[in-house]
């Protein structure tokens, strides 16, 4: 499982993640943007569910 990181609002995923999970940021109310590196190939089901 990757390791995520949420940082004044923004989300963090690290470089060399192939694939975010399902449901990584799922109720993730203080998620306001997301920064996805060019080595995500793959976002799972429902990985941003009720971040709003």
């Amino acid at each position: 499982m990757a390791k995520y990181e949420i940082k004044d609002g923004v989300g963090i995923i690290p470089e060399g993640t192939t694939c975010i999970e399902d449901y990584a940021f799922r109720d993730c109310k203080e998620l306001k943007s997301i920064v996805i590196p060019d080595s995500v190939m793959a976002i799972g089901t429902r990985a941003f569910e009720d971040c709003i």
